[in-house]
């Protein structure tokens, strides 16, 4: 299950999370810098930077985000990420 607080999606299988950041990854100059995680048992944590040009006016852009998910052995069962997307879409 993976989460976008900011559009409100919720997505739960492979094929709608392939084409989320299928979308992401083809806004102008996308990236991610300063990215952080850690682990505490089977629950993690995490904090990024998401940069870019803006949608509207083509400035660039850098949004600080946070993660939260649930692991289960070595691999993520959840992801929710928290950020305010407004800088992206000026």
């Amino acid at each position: 299950m993976f989460e976008d607080t900011s559009s409100r999606e919720r997505i739960t299988n492979k094929a709608e999370l392939q084409e989320y950041f299928t979308r992401l990854f083809s806004m102008p100059g996308v990236s991610f810098s300063e990215v952080s995680f850690f682990r505490v048992g089977d629950r993690g944590a995490g904090e990024w930077t998401w940069g870019g040009k803006s949608l509207q006016s083509g400035t660039d852009f850098a949004i600080r985000g946070a993660s939260l998910f649930s692991l289960e052995g070595e691999s993520i069962k959840a992801e929710t990420i928290h950020y305010d997307p407004r800088e992206a879409y000026k």
